[in-house]
Parts: structure tokens; C-alpha cells; sequence
């Protein structure tokens, strides 16, 4: 549906305020930053501080809080700590500062950014209306709870199914514990970039917007959107290099299960994200063309009708409108651009980076043939 329509009703205009004054009280949460602030109130409680503490302190505390219960489980079993254990139970950290890290950037720039925009630029009430009832489902802690329960079990079976291809043996409940919890924080991310993305693109690709109709890919709604799929590229690529990091550290994947490591977790979704994405721009992009076109169509006939023979006031007025018309059409139908391009390109090599370190000498004795 184009943007057609040019003013606010007040309904429209009331409803607008309803859903600010709602994201502003707090009313949709995202569980990985409820995990953060519950954290921090439990350090600032025991250290007795009223200050609120540095995002990256909390998020250090729970990424180490993880390893660190599977160590204690596994002190108290007796099992044996290895050597790779530990070394295994740092990445974990790192993944795991990593991971709340993009979710809470990524989530943060949907709140305070993509959703305001939306909110703004939406022209029609009942469109308004729907918007705010989708962004309610999909902050549900009740959907969130659900979809790690079902998903992260998974992601850690894959997990220890990797683990003890490689070594051979079960590592122990202390381990699996880690893994556990890692999976979870992955799948709550994962929640985050799967579900609220696919809801904001393919919700709102039908709804009326305030758009430039001389170039509505250059309005702030499209390049808000545009903005957050780069955002989720990168952030993600970024992640996936660090775990193809310590796999191949450690030893849990070789170069053929990387390939299709990468294209299972990265590679594919990133790709399917961005055609999705933009896909979807692409039609908010072209709707409100046709419509400005269409528009600008039906004036020139209007004034073709005034009179048999055009004055030359109205034959330069027509003109006019024939090189505006030119214009639209000629304008961008989708949002991609050069660092949507750059993004995707990164999207795919910088998870190579591992495999091209580990691999490196060969490359360069095969290079010297």
C-alpha cells in the first residue's frame, strides 16, 4: 500500500503516542537485556553501589559466570578437567561476551531507531494499530521462553555431537552444562535477528508511509530498514568468525565441515535475510512510484483537457511534470547500496578468515607452483 495519503488523522496521531509512551515504560522486553539489567541489579545489590555499571562489565560477568558453573559441577562430580576444557571454556567467554554483546547492539537499534521510525512514518491507523499489535506478540516473554526451550536443546546436542566426534568421549555434566547455557544465550540472540527482523519486514512491507515520492528510497523509514539489515550482517559475520576461530583452535572442524558449518549458520540465513529484507523495501519503494506516477499521469491529462490548444503557461507546466515524472521513474527501486553490498561481501569472507590462517602455508606452497 503507497503513501497516498498526506495527513494524520488524530486517531492516528493518538495511536502514535499510545505505542512511544508504551516502549518508553518498558512494556516490551527483550529477554537477553532483562538477563542483563537482573544481573546488574544483583552486583549493584551486593556491592551496595547506586551507579549503574558499564554494559560491557555486566556482559563480562555473565559470559564468565557461564564456564565458571560448569567448572564448579564439575569439581563437585570429580570429573576430569582437561587442558581443552579450559581453553575451550575461554572461547565460550569470548562467544559468549560476543553474542550478548550483537544481541543487545542489534535489539537496541530496533527499539531506539528502526521502531520509532516506523512509528512515525506510518500514515494509516488501522496500519499503526497492526504495527503495535506485532511488536507486542514478538516481545512476549512468554514467545521468547518458548522458542529457547524448543531450540537451544538443539543447538547443544549439535554441539556435544561435535565435541565427541572429535575427542571421542563424553566430556562430563559440567561441560554440557556450559554448552547448555551457551546455547540458550545464542538462541536467545537468535530469537532476536530470526523472529523480530522477519516480523519488521514482512509486517510492514503493505503499510502506508511518509515517503519522498520523488525518491522514496533515499526517505528515513527505507534507509532505517536498510540500515538494520546491515547491522544484522555484520554483527552476525562478526560472530560466526569468532566460533569458526575456535573451532579450528581447538580442533572440532575441518575444512569441508566448515564450509557447511558456515553455510548452515552464517552464509545462507545472512543471504536469505538480505534478499528478504530488501526484497521487501523494494516493494515499499515501488508502491509509493507507482503512485507518485500515477499521480503525476492523471495532472498532465487534466491539463491536456483544459483546452484544445495548450497555452504555453500550461505546455511548460506540462513539461514540468513530464520531467518530474522522468525523475521518479528514474529514481532507485531498492535500498541496497554500496555498503549494503560491502556488508554482504564481508558477510561471506570474513568467516573465511579462520580457515585461510589455519590452512595458510598450503595455500602459499600451492600458490608457488
Amino acid at each position: 500500500m503507497s503513501s497516498c495519503l498526506t495527513a494524520d488523522s488524530p486517531l492516528t496521531v493518538q495511536k502514535r503516542a499510545q505505542i512511544k509512551e508504551e516502549i518508553a515504560s518498558g512494556k516490551f522486553k527483550f529477554i537477553t537485556l532483562q538477563v542483563l539489567e537482573g544481573v546488574e541489579g544483583i552486583i549493584r545489590k551486593i556491592s551496595k553501589s547506586s551507579k549503574l555499571l558499564s554494559d560491557w562489565y555486566t556482559i563480562l560477568v555473565v559470559a564468565l559466570l557461564t564456564p565458571l558453573t560448569g567448572l564448579i559441577i564439575s569439581i563437585i562430580l570429580g570429573e576430569k578437567i582437561t587442558l581443552l576444557m579450559l581453553g575451550v571454556g575461554i572461547w565460550g567467554v569470548c562467544l559468549g561476551v560476543l553474542v550478548f554483546f550483537t544481541s543487545k547492539q542489534i535489539v537496541t537499534r530496533i527499539f531506539e531507531i528502526c521502531i520509532p521510525t516506523i512509528i512515525e512514518n506510518i500514515l494509516d491507523f488501522d496500519d499503526l494499530d497492526e504495527f503495535r499489535d506485532s511488536i507486542s506478540s514478538s516481545f512476549k516473554m512468554k514467545n521468547q521462553i518458548l522458542f529457547m526451550i524448543f531450540v537451544s536443546p538443539f543447538v547443544a546436542v549439535v554441539a556435544m555431537s561435535v565435541w565427541m566426534q572429535f575427542s571421542g568421549a563424553f566430556p562430563g555434566f559440567g561441560p554440557l552444562l556450559v554448552v547448555l547455557l551457551i546455547s540458550a544465550q545464542c538462541t536467545s540472540g537468535l530469537y532476536g535477528l530470526v523472529v523480530v527482523s522477519y516480523k519488521l519486514f514482512s509486517g510492514t512491507r503493505n503499510y502506508s508511509y511518509r515517503l519522498f515520492p520523488s525518491n522514496p528510497s533515499n526517505s528515513e523509514v527505507i534507509v532505517s530498514f536498510a540500515a538494520l539489515i546491515n547491522t544484522i550482517i555484520i554483527y552476525s559475520s562478526t560472530v560466526a568468525t569468532v566460533a569458526t576461530f575456535g573451532l579450528f583452535i581447538f580442533g572440532l572442524i575441518n575444512p569441508t565441515s566448515t564450509l557447511v558449518f558456515l553455510l548452515l549458520t552464517t552464509w545462507g540465513p545472512l543471504s536469505i535475510m538480505f534478499v528478504f529484507g530488501h526484497s521487501n523495501i523494494s516493494k515499499i519503494i515501488l508502491a509509493e512510484k507507482q503512485c507518485c506516477l500515477l499521480d503525476i499521469q492523471k495532472n498532465i491529462i487534466e491539463l491536456q483537457h483544459l483546452q484544445d490548444v495548450p497555452a504555453k503557461d500550461t505546455t511548460e507546466h506540462i513539461n514540468g511534470l513530464l520531467e518530474y515524472y522522468n525523475k521518479v521513474k528514474a529514481s532507485k527501486n531498492s535500498g541496497i547500496d554500496f555498503e549494503s553490498k560491502l556488508g554482504l561481501i564481508n558477510s561471506f569472507l570474513l568467516p573465511m578468515i579462520p580457515l585461510v590462517l589455519n590452512y595458510l602455508d598450503e595455500i602459499i606452497n600451492f600458490l608457488k607452483i
